[in-house]
């Protein structure tokens, strides 16, 4: 009974696990771009819920190579997603998902990311009332900008703010004539309509927002896809959404075996001869 008694006093003692949360705030640090879009540097860290931003860490990102495992520093550049959506720099933001182990803190990785943005408008008259999916033109241009890919293997403020308008331009964010419109959309397309599974959004919310742990829930459980998670006040409280690249999130096409490739060889060997014995036939 008393060994009972001790267990029950340790687990009153014991801290409870209210959840983790994402948090990121943005600067212009070593960033491309002009005027309010463009590249973005993202600092990524985990928060106990509720808890104060003084108690933020950033060291918890492991070996995930989209983040520096020390400082938080996302380790490519951030574009906006929504033209009427704003963020205060070096401000922290909360971000919509679960991407820790709600026991332990540890991180899962984005797998958790959204792929869309959430409750933005653009350009009159667009009105969107729920969701919008990145497009995969948007997705490839912006790997071709986060890896240095061809034409942007030398980054300037002007290529920038292109990058920046071609999403706009591509999501119903804003609208361009002319010669200038030709130019986006020849990048659009010159990065072409492949998937792309590397390519992620971070929907971005008020930080102090709905007070507490209740609120704080709701970020975890929030989803893109699923409305039983959009509450109200999640909708009043979201702030930007920002384009995310993450390489461990890519999928690769399938490389045969040795063996499967040999036997792709052999046939092939196979099919030639039989042709040339066909033809020297007739």
């Amino acid at each position: 009974m008393k060994s009972l008694a001790l267990l029950f006093m340790f687990l009153a003692a014991s801290p409870s696990f209210a959840g983790f949360v994402l948090v990121a705030k943005l600067d212009r640090t070593s960033a491309f771009g002009t005027g309010p879009g463009g590249e973005f540097r993202v600092t990524l860290g985990r928060v106990a819920s509720g808890g104060a931003t003084s108690t933020i860490v950033t060291n918890v990102f492991g070996s995930n190579p989209a983040v520096n495992a020390t400082t938080g520093v996302y380790n490519f550049k951030t574009f906006c997603v929504e033209i009427q959506e704003t963020v205060s720099l070096n401000t922290w933001f909360k971000v919509g998902g679960e991407f820790f182990n709600q026991t332990t803190g540890a991180f899962t990785g984005f797998g958790d990311m959204s792929d869309r943005a959430f409750y933005g408008d653009g350009a009159p008259p667009i009105n969107q009332v729920g969701t919008d999916q990145l497009d995969n033109q948007t997705k490839n241009l912006f790997t071709q900008w986060s890896q240095g890919a061809a034409p942007f293997g030398t980054k300037t403020n002007t290529l920038a703010n292109q990058v920046q308008d071609a999403i706009w331009m591509k999501e119903d964010e804003k609208v361009f004539t002319g010669a200038y419109q030709t130019s986006l959309s020849n990048l659009l397309t010159n990065a072409g309509n492949a998937a792309n599974s590397a390519v992620r959004v971070m929907n971005l919310f008020q930080y102090n927002a709905g007070g507490g742990s209740s609120f704080d829930s709701k970020i975890i459980n929030f989803s893109t896809t699923d409305e039983s998670t959009w509450q109200s006040d999640l909708k009043s409280n979201r702030a930007q959404d920002q384009i995310f690249y993450d390489p461990s999130l890519a999928t690769t096409p399938a490389v045969p075996e040795p063996a499967t490739a040999g036997l792709l060889g052999l046939g092939m060997l196979v099919a030639g001869a039989y042709r040339a014995r066909r033809k020297s036939k007739a």
